[in-house]
Protein backbone atom coordinates (compact mmCIF):
# COMPACT_ATOMS: atom_id res chain seq x y z
CA UNK A 1 0.00 0.00 0.00
CA UNK A 2 0.96 3.57 -0.82
CA UNK A 3 0.28 6.29 1.06
CA UNK A 4 1.43 9.33 1.54
CA UNK A 5 1.62 11.50 4.86
CA UNK A 6 1.39 15.35 5.39
CA UNK A 7 3.90 14.97 8.64
CA UNK A 8 6.29 14.33 6.25
CA UNK A 9 6.46 17.31 3.80
CA UNK A 10 9.98 19.04 3.84
CA UNK A 11 10.52 22.21 6.18
CA UNK A 12 10.24 24.28 2.77
CA UNK A 13 7.18 23.37 1.14
CA UNK A 14 5.39 26.48 1.15
CA UNK A 15 8.15 27.84 -1.09
CA UNK A 16 7.46 29.20 -4.67
CA UNK A 17 10.56 27.50 -5.55
CA UNK A 18 13.25 25.23 -4.57
CA UNK A 19 16.97 25.71 -4.28
CA UNK A 20 19.38 23.02 -3.36
CA UNK A 21 21.25 23.49 0.33
CA UNK A 22 24.62 23.62 -1.60
CA UNK A 23 23.31 26.95 -3.33
CA UNK A 24 21.73 28.13 0.27
CA UNK A 25 24.76 28.13 1.67
CA UNK A 26 26.67 30.40 -1.46
CA UNK A 27 23.71 32.57 -2.01
CA UNK A 28 21.82 32.86 1.87
CA UNK A 29 24.83 32.11 4.45
CA UNK A 30 22.02 33.61 7.05
CA UNK A 31 19.43 31.30 5.78
CA UNK A 32 21.85 28.19 6.50
CA UNK A 33 23.31 29.20 9.68
CA UNK A 34 19.23 29.55 10.60
CA UNK A 35 19.20 25.83 9.44
CA UNK A 36 21.85 24.26 11.28
CA UNK A 37 21.83 25.93 14.31
CA UNK A 38 17.97 25.62 14.61
CA UNK A 39 16.44 28.94 14.38
CA UNK A 40 13.18 29.85 12.07
CA UNK A 41 14.25 28.71 8.48
CA UNK A 42 12.05 29.04 5.41
CA UNK A 43 9.49 30.60 8.15
CA UNK A 44 9.32 27.12 10.18
CA UNK A 45 10.39 26.37 13.56
CA UNK A 46 12.95 24.22 13.25
CA UNK A 47 12.44 22.12 16.73
CA UNK A 48 8.08 22.29 15.91
CA UNK A 49 9.08 20.70 12.92
CA UNK A 50 11.50 18.13 14.13
CA UNK A 51 8.95 17.15 17.06
CA UNK A 52 5.75 16.92 14.14
CA UNK A 53 8.51 14.89 12.28
CA UNK A 54 9.31 12.25 15.15
CA UNK A 55 5.45 12.33 15.80
CA UNK A 56 4.40 10.77 12.58
CA UNK A 57 7.27 8.28 12.05
CA UNK A 58 6.29 6.79 15.76
CA UNK A 59 2.55 6.71 14.12
CA UNK A 60 3.58 4.65 11.84
CA UNK A 61 5.89 2.54 13.56
CA UNK A 62 2.98 1.76 15.68
CA UNK A 63 0.66 0.92 12.34
CA UNK A 64 3.18 -1.75 11.64
CA UNK A 65 3.86 -3.30 14.46
CA UNK A 66 6.26 -5.91 14.35
CA UNK A 67 6.45 -5.27 10.12
CA UNK A 68 8.70 -4.03 8.00
CA UNK A 69 7.78 -0.49 6.69
CA UNK A 70 9.41 1.79 3.55
CA UNK A 71 9.53 5.38 4.16
CA UNK A 72 10.42 7.91 1.09
CA UNK A 73 11.72 11.17 2.05
CA UNK A 74 12.75 13.27 -0.55
CA UNK A 75 14.39 15.92 1.25
CA UNK A 76 17.21 16.18 3.74
CA UNK A 77 14.93 17.43 6.55
CA UNK A 78 12.66 14.90 7.12
CA UNK A 79 15.49 12.60 7.16
CA UNK A 80 17.40 14.61 9.60
CA UNK A 81 14.59 15.57 11.97
CA UNK A 82 14.55 11.76 12.20
CA UNK A 83 17.88 10.75 12.72
CA UNK A 84 18.96 13.63 14.73
CA UNK A 85 16.23 12.17 17.37
CA UNK A 86 16.74 8.73 16.84
CA UNK A 87 20.71 9.07 17.62
CA UNK A 88 20.12 12.24 20.29
CA UNK A 89 21.75 15.04 18.39
CA UNK A 90 20.41 18.48 19.19
CA UNK A 91 21.53 19.81 15.61
CA UNK A 92 18.14 19.95 13.52
CA UNK A 93 20.22 19.50 10.24
CA UNK A 94 23.38 17.77 11.59
CA UNK A 95 24.50 16.22 8.00
CA UNK A 96 23.84 16.17 4.38
CA UNK A 97 21.81 13.22 3.05
CA UNK A 98 23.13 12.45 -0.82
CA UNK A 99 20.79 12.31 -3.30
CA UNK A 100 18.83 9.49 -3.64
CA UNK A 101 20.99 7.90 -0.31
CA UNK A 102 19.43 5.24 1.35
CA UNK A 103 18.74 5.73 5.43
CA UNK A 104 17.75 2.48 7.49
CA UNK A 105 16.23 2.70 11.15
CA UNK A 106 15.23 -0.53 13.62
CA UNK A 107 12.40 -0.01 15.95
CA UNK A 108 11.77 -2.21 18.62
CA UNK A 109 8.21 -2.67 20.70
CA UNK A 110 10.25 -1.52 23.67
CA UNK A 111 10.76 1.91 21.90
CA UNK A 112 14.26 1.59 20.96
CA UNK A 113 15.43 3.34 17.92
CA UNK A 114 18.43 2.90 16.50
CA UNK A 115 20.35 3.83 13.18
CA UNK A 116 20.99 0.51 10.86
CA UNK A 117 22.78 3.23 8.18
CA UNK A 118 22.98 6.89 6.85
CA UNK A 119 23.64 7.81 3.56
CA UNK A 120 24.05 4.73 1.65
CA UNK A 121 25.00 5.64 -1.79
CA UNK A 122 26.44 2.08 -3.69
CA UNK A 123 23.47 1.94 -5.63
CA UNK A 124 25.08 4.90 -7.25
CA UNK A 125 28.33 3.31 -8.07
CA UNK A 126 29.26 3.26 -11.41
CA UNK A 127 26.50 5.76 -12.82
Amino acid sequence: MIALDPGLVELDHRASEYIPLEEIKVQNRDAWLALVRGGLYAGVDMQAFRRGVVATFERIIASHAGGRVAVVCCHGGVINAWAGHVLGIAAPHFFEPGYTSVQRFLAASSGERNVASLNELAHLRGR
